[in-house]
């Protein structure tokens, strides 16, 4: 896993069994950028293996997003704590 780091870039991605409800994960983006249909390259920070990657995320505005959860936008709690503790 590399270091949490504001300077580098991030991604809410999902898992490859994702449905409506289903949390999303966060992920370091490598060189390769953002992987929208598969093949995500790295795992989220809680460790799960995650298939694609739905919008690349800022860790200055994951604090907002957070708040905003509700039954069908939710961050996995894992990756939001490792995300917010950086």
């Amino acid at each position: 896993m590399f270091g949490i780091s504001p300077r580098r870039r991030y991604a809410f991605c999902e898992t490859v069994v994702a449905g409506p409800f289903t949390p999303l994960h966060i992920r370091q983006l490598t060189r390769e950028g953002m992987l929208k249909s598969g093949g995500a390259d790295t795992l989220s920070f809680c460790g799960t293996k995650v298939g694609w990657d739905t919008e690349e995320i800022t860790l200055k505005k994951l604090p907002d997003l957070a708040a905003k959860q509700g039954p069908q936008f939710k961050i996995c709690a894992a990756c939001l704590e490792a995300a917010l503790s950086a």
